[in-house]
């Protein structure tokens, strides 16, 4: 049996990104922890990112147990392009990493790029604290308002009032 193209159409309309590649394509698609179902691949990562940013930030989210993740993040206008990714799972590799190490790998991970501002959750105190003593000053508490954040960054990859690109 067969759906007609009108059933089609309507899961068309129901369905986006990876749910319509999952239940309409029947295609075996990722979607756990899934957040931001309008990302879109063909959209959002690009080949090549501007030469030069109005500002260039920072954020992070450290764990110990939990993956280690920080981004560098370049501003031109009203988009946001993400110019690099750091990311460590001590679960998947075994072995946990001291707050030392994540200091140097952050300043590893910024190379020559230096960051306006490192946004940290205030709770990686251990972090922020190593990070000053090495004499990175920028660090700044992020606002845990977490549905806040989901928004703006919602808003970003639908392309309402700026955009979201990666490299």
């Amino acid at each position: 049996m067969s759906l007609s193209e009108k059933v089609k159409e309507r899961f068309r309309r129901m369905f986006s990104d990876v749910f319509f590649k999952r239940y309409i394509l029947g295609l075996w698609m990722m979607a756990e922890g899934l957040v931001y179902d309008m990302f879109d691949e063909k959209l959002h990562v690009i080949k090549t990112l501007p030469d030069t940013f109005d500002r260039i930030f920072a954020g992070g989210d450290y764990g110990i147990n939990n993956p280690t993740a920080f981004l560098l993040i370049g501003q031109k206008a009203n988009d946001f392009y993400v110019i690099r990714e750091y990311y460590y799972d001590s679960r998947k590799h075994g072995r946990q990493k001291t707050v030392s190490k994540y200091v140097e790998d952050f300043q590893s991970f910024i190379g020559n790029d230096q960051p306006e501002n490192l946004f940290l959750y205030p709770s990686a105190a251990a972090l922020i604290l190593e990070l000053r003593e090495k004499g990175i000053k920028y660090v700044r508490g992020a606002d845990n308002t977490v549905i806040d954040g989901i928004q703006l960054v919602s808003n970003l990859l639908s392309n309402k009032g700026g955009r979201l690109f990666a490299g």
